[in-house]
């Protein structure tokens, strides 16, 4: 896992291993999620902090950026054929 937050205070960001195979990404106010399926979730945990509304559809440009970050990170942990992100 990386710690960015530890490392670096103005990065903000931080990867997260989840159970069931899924990962997230947080990025201040947004999380990420991302299931195996490749199925994807955003979701603002400062106004939503039991993730209950995924915001997805109203920001995909969001959602495209956090998903890069992700990709990336999973192909430096040698995990990108793992997950079946796309």
């Amino acid at each position: 896992m990386r710690h960015c937050m530890r490392e670096d205070p103005e990065c903000r960001s931080c990867f997260i291993g989840l159970e069931l195979l899924n990962r997230a990404q947080t990025a201040r106010d947004w999380k990420l999620i991302g299931y195996r399926s490749g199925e994807l979730k955003l979701f603002n945990i400062a106004n939503d902090k039991s993730e209950t509304t995924d915001l997805s559809d109203k920001f995909p440009e969001r959602v495209a950026k956090m998903k890069a970050k992700l990709i990336a990170w999973e192909k430096e942990m040698n995990m990108f054929e793992y997950s079946g992100f796309k």
